[in-house]
């Protein structure tokens, strides 16, 4: 399902199998359960999760040429490193 996207769309970001899609919203609760959260931290968490993932599905680039080797770079996945993750997913990029 996912992963068939080899050139990644906004629809690639919600296309998943149904038991993938389980097996992670189980991950959320969880998380709440051992640390606790306010609600709006939770929905502000699932927004920004929600726009990155569709972000990253466009391949189209918001960081600048060079922003990978950058310090905050390198902890912040782009739609060129998952672009790559979708093309050759024989290794995790994404």
């Amino acid at each position: 399902a996912h992963h068939d996207s080899f050139s990644p769309s906004v629809w690639t970001s919600f296309s998943f199998h149904p038991m993938e899609s389980l097996l992670q919203s189980v991950v959320l609760p969880i998380a709440v359960f051992v640390m606790p959260m306010h609600y709006s931290v939770l929905i502000v968490l699932l927004v920004i999760m929600t726009v990155s993932s569709v972000i990253n599905h466009l391949n189209i680039e918001i960081f600048p040429a060079g922003f990978a080797e950058n310090r905050f770079g390198k902890w912040l996945v782009g739609a060129t490193h998952h672009a790559l993750h979708h093309t050759q997913f024989r290794f995790n990029y994404g």
